[in-house]
């Protein structure tokens, strides 16, 4: 079975930051820092 996946997650996955920090300003640590408590808040509300 083929997954697709996003860029987002493909650069993730690599961990090379210099591809992170290119696009947005960023390295991975930041971006996970970023991503654990947002999602949480996304993955629990409702958009109205």
């Amino acid at each position: 079975m083929l997954i697709a996946f996003s860029a987002w997650m493909h650069m993730q996955q690599i961990g090379n930051d210099q591809y992170f920090i290119t696009l947005m300003g960023i390295n991975v640590w930041m971006y996970v820092v970023i991503l654990v408590p947002f999602s949480t808040f996304w993955d629990s509300s409702t958009i109205t």
